[in-house]
């Protein structure tokens, strides 16, 4: 009986190590594959702004516009038609 423990301890002390070292020489594949994927697509960011009339609407522009370049993202620089306020009524 006691043979039979110890078979069972060296045995669930065995297995763990005997996956693992069945399993290490699969990641390496696995690993390899992965740097031939397909690249990313390009990021666009939009960036909508109130109006472009506004003096600091119109000063955010280059910044906006450095700091994509220095991300490497493409900008979508945009204004509303009105800049919150009502429109008038024509009737």
């Amino acid at each position: 009986m006691r043979s039979y423990h110890n078979l069972v301890r060296v045995t669930a002390r065995l297995v763990p190590v005997l996956v693992l070292v069945a399993v290490l020489p699969l990641s390496g594949t696995v690993r390899a594959s992965a740097t031939h994927a397909k690249p990313q697509a390009s990021i666009t960011i939009g960036y909508l702004v109130k109006t472009l009339t506004n003096p600091y609407f119109v000063a955010m522009k280059p910044v906006a516009q450095a700091e994509a370049k220095m991300l490497g993202v493409k900008l979508v620089y945009e204004a509303g038609k009105y800049d919150g306020r009502r429109r008038k009524s024509t009737t």
